[in-house]
């Protein structure tokens, strides 16, 4: 029973802790709520030649960000600023830094209203075969990439949805604290997927080895996966829906493909060919 409360314990401590910032912010003397509002933001929108880098690294305390293909032969990012956000952009050693940048120190807690920035999305256009990583950190926001083909990919949000779709990733790895997890039509070599509490779910998805771990949460996974699988939930359901036949789970086949799958409470399920 203690695993089952520890998430839950945690959940109260975290939002306990963003209501006192929350407050504090709002009683600061020299705190503006109008400078928050969505009228107050206005477009930024850069582009950069393809040859500058080959890593991005997007950083953000509240955002909503979508990763889109471009037939163009550079890279288009559609920001946002005003006299409280704006982003800093500096290229490393072949690496784009993206980093959102608040006024005066306030945080993302004090935007929570109906006015709030993320409901414009940051946008990122990126030429297809052109970068070879792609690492995102936000704290409070969704993010959704399609149709994008990359050799690494590194996602660790704290509270959002991830959707990965019509994605060649060689090397996938998400971290999502509270929110879901949608993996669909999508081909990785190599995946390593966490969440803490939300649904995890890969549907139509190829990949040679994948490691997922629910804490609190159900997964399900629907494809092929080529020669391993260890999957655990530690208060939710596992389904397993196996393209082909070549499979031993649990001990139990006698395929080349090792699946184990652990499930703490909850139900597993599986099926295959």
């Amino acid at each position: 029973m203690k695993k089952i409360f520890i998430p839950i314990i945690a959940g109260v401590i975290f939002l306990a802790v963003g209501i006192c910032f929350m407050v504090y912010g709002f009683t600061r003397d020299d705190f503006d709520a109008k400078a928050y509002s969505l009228e107050n933001y206005e477009k930024d929108i850069r582009e950069y030649e393809n040859n500058l880098f080959n890593q991005i690294t997007f950083m953000a305390e509240v955002e909503n960000l979508e990763i889109l293909p471009t037939e163009d032969d550079f890279f288009t990012f559609e920001g946002k600023k005003s006299e409280s956000l704006c982003y800093e952009y500096t290229i490393e050693n072949n690496e784009l830094i993206i980093d959102q940048k608040w006024k005066d120190g306030i945080k993302s807690f004090f935007t929570l209203n109906t006015d709030m920035n993320i409901t414009t999305p940051f946008i990122i256009k990126v030429p297809n075969e052109i970068l070879n990583k792609i690492t995102i950190d936000v704290n409070i926001g969704d993010v959704d990439i399609k149709g994008i083909n990359i050799d690494q990919m590194y996602l660790d949000i704290e509270t959002g949805d991830l959707n990965i779709n019509e994605c060649e990733i060689n090397d996938l790895e998400f971290i999502v604290k509270c929110g879901n997890s949608d993996i669909e039509k999508t081909t990785s070599k190599i995946i390593t997927g966490s969440v803490d509490v939300g649904d995890l779910d890969f549907i139509s998805v190829n990949t040679e080895t994948i490691t997922a771990d629910v804490s609190t949460g159900s997964c399900h996974f629907k494809g092929l996966i080529e020669n391993n699988g260890d999957f655990s939930c530690d208060v939710g359901d596992l389904k397993l829906d196996l393209d082909g036949s070549n499979y031993r789970i649990n001990g139990v086949g006698s395929g080349s493909a090792i699946i184990t799958a652990d499930v703490n409470v909850g139900d597993f399920k599986f099926d295959y060919e």
